[in-house]
């Protein structure tokens, strides 16, 4: 099959959660068959180095540009939401030149299959010629209404908690109506599937989650001289920076009392103002890191605290394939077809989760039961070879109604 991917960042160099799904989907699709990618570059991703991958992997890699945004722009999109509904917010991903690019590349090449990464670029549907003949997925890296709609709670601004629940109300409205015009809805968990399909039964969803190379990430001794928590994931803002704050002022205070050596270990790109300033003492902060491996090795227990998102997170799957016990919130393991307690720890206010992590942190024989457990769990249900298995097979599916019909 000729497969379509637009993705509105490169998925190399694959550093981050979004990153990572899409460049091992193509590298396993690519295998078996012809993957063309249309691509942004708005924070300098690409290198000589990334595009050479990208296009070992592909049989061509185009890059567009976004269209300028300038304040008439902006006000054009207001008027848009009032007139269409389509929210505002998502208007930065347009691009005139975009569009031109995928409308020459189907006069070119008959595709089978178009695959759009993550709901604010899903209005490039509207221009593919003729996708009544063509396979069209659209890709929910979070379901992005009930993501802020959670986050409404957690922000700590009134200002904030406003912007985030305007986001949440305007894109509810739009979000599970436009995605109707695709065949297939791509969902990373079976509950982002329910919200979806309670806000519009009228989609076809279907779930692939999240996983990881089994092959390439493999169970590190375990670590248990220097007692050391990790945070893994991107620090630039949203909900991995309100998990870190919350974990810093509200848990790791309870532990601290329990283990007063206790280190806190925070790795991830683009780390903002709030989170340097928790460097000290025992709290380490690893900006940008070439690998996370190294960290994993050195630390003790994998940490998850988030309080608001969805999908699956690619943090708690990398860790259990690396044999670290992880300990996330209620939030944190949905999509994750893990047993609190036995490949999985589990608590959703601060005195349950510091005791969870005391637990880890003092009892050997636990922790390497727990991370035992979820180190058969990734490699039973979360490998990427797998996932892409099962992708194929839907892809199948919808190409072959395709052709029937026409």
């Amino acid at each position: 099959m000729n497969i379509l991917f637009i993705t509105p960042y490169p998925p190399c160099p694959p550093v981050t959660g979004y990153q990572i799904r899409i460049y091992n989907l193509i590298k396993r699709l690519a295998r078996h068959h012809r993957i063309w990618l249309l691509t942004f570059d708005d924070y300098g991703f690409v290198t000589p180095d990334t595009l050479r991958d990208m296009q070992a992997l592909c049989a061509e890699v185009i890059i567009a540009r976004r269209d300028h945004r300038t304040l008439l722009r902006r006000l054009r999109g207001v008027l848009s939401y009032l007139r269409t509904g389509t929210p505002w917010q998502i208007r930065y991903l347009e691009s005139a030149h975009a569009r031109q690019l995928i409308q020459e590349l189907c006069r070119k090449i008959q595709f089978d299959v178009m695959q759009i990464e993550d709901s604010p670029t899903a209005r490039y549907w509207e221009y593919i010629p003729h996708p009544e003949t063509r396979g069209t997925f659209i890709t929910f890296h979070d379901v992005l209404f009930d993501k802020f709609r959670r986050m409404v709670r957690t922000e700590r601004g009134l200002r904030a908690k406003a912007r985030r629940w305007l986001y949440a109300r305007t894109m509810a409205a739009w979000e599970p109506r436009y995605m109707e015009r695709f065949d297939r809805c791509l969902v990373m968990s079976q509950r982002d599937g329910r919200v979806l399909h309670a806000h519009n039964p009228n989609l076809q969803i279907e779930v692939v989650p999240n996983g990881v190379d089994t092959q390439l990430l493999v169970p590190l001794p375990d670590q248990g001289a220097i007692p050391r928590l990790l945070f893994v994931g991107i620090l630039g803002g949203g909900t991995n920076v309100d998990a870190v704050l919350y974990f810093h002022r509200q848990v790791l205070p309870l532990i601290q009392k329990e283990i007063p050596q206790v280190e806190l270990w925070i790795t991830g790109h683009k780390p903002c103002p709030e989170i340097m300033q928790l460097a000290g003492e025992r709290v380490r902060i690893i900006a940008n890191p070439d690998s996370v491996v190294p960290c994993y090795a050195a630390c003790t227990a994998a940490i998850v605290p988030l309080r608001a998102g969805g999908g699956t997170k690619l943090k708690i799957l990398e860790a259990m394939a690396l044999g670290r016990p992880v300990i996330t919130t209620t939030i944190g393991a949905e999509g994750i077809d893990a047993v609190a307690g036995q490949s999985i720890l589990i608590a959703d206010d601060p005195a349950a989760m510091a005791a969870q992590t005391v637990n880890i942190l003092t009892d050997a024989d636990r922790r390497r039961q727990i991370a035992l457990a979820g180190r058969r769990l990734v490699e039973r249900h979360y490998d990427w070879t797998g996932i892409a298995d099962h992708l194929m097979e839907i892809y199948a599916a919808v190409a072959g109604a395709k052709r029937r019909q026409t």
